[in-house]
Order: structure tokens, then C-alpha cells, then sequence
């Protein structure tokens, strides 16, 4: 595939017909992926690697059909109790002048009329 083809929010068989990589995000030439076995449509792991890379590996995308057999609802539980455990590792690891500094830049963002 070209890497002008991958889109996020897409699904992409591997070349060799055993994976299934679903694009969650790109940012500055690379590419945030959640794995699944093509077959069972369990999802596996989630990585990044560079759009080149991708779009080599990448050998078609999924079918509707194909897509929904993809357990991607398992696939995000597991990403959201991951991100909940990073944040409270982070929160139990900052500093209070770090967690004030957040405090303050989050308040900036807040507009007057929310207040």
C-alpha cells in the first residue's frame, strides 16, 4: 500500500493474511496501532512504527464484514484501564509544584463564561 492510503480509524490486514492492525492515530510519520488475530478477531497488542513501515506491512484494508468480527470494544476496555493506571502511576509519582504547575495551565485553558 502507499502510505497516502492509511487513514486513521482504519483496518489493515498484513501481507501474509495472519494480523489485523486498526490505525488509532498518526502524528509527525508515525503511526499508533491496535493488533488483532485476523482469524478469532481477539485483540492482541498496541505499538507505533512509521507510516513507511505500515503501508509495507499493510497488505490490504478490512472489509466491513472483516471489520466486525475485530473485538475492537475489548480492545478499548483494555486501553482504558491501561490509561487509568498510567495516570494514577503519574499522579502518585509527580510533585506538588508539578501538580500545581498542571493545576494552573489547566485553569488558564478555562474560559471566563465556564467559570
Amino acid at each position: 500500500m502507499q502510505p497516502r492510503e492509511i487513514q486513521v480509524s482504519r483496518f489493515y490486514l498484513k501481507r501474509d493474511e495472519t494480523d489485523v492492525r486498526q490505525v488509532l492515530g498518526m502524528s509527525g510519520g508515525q503511526i499508533f496501532w491496535q493488533g488483532y488475530d485476523y482469524r478469532t478477531g481477539k485483540p492482541l497488542t498496541n505499538f507505533s512504527c512509521s507510516l513507511e513501515y505500515f503501508a509495507q506491512w499493510a497488505g490490504r484494508e478490512l472489509t466491513e464484514e472483516e471489520q466486525g468480527r475485530m473485538q475492537s470494544d475489548a480492545a478499548l476496555e483494555t486501553l482504558r484501564n491501561r490509561e487509568e493506571k498510567l495516570i494514577e502511576m503519574a499522579l502518585m509519582t509527580a510533585t506538588l509544584d508539578q501538580l500545581r504547575t498542571e493545576i494552573a495551565r489547566r485553569e488558564a485553558l478555562i474560559q471566563p463564561s465556564e467559570m
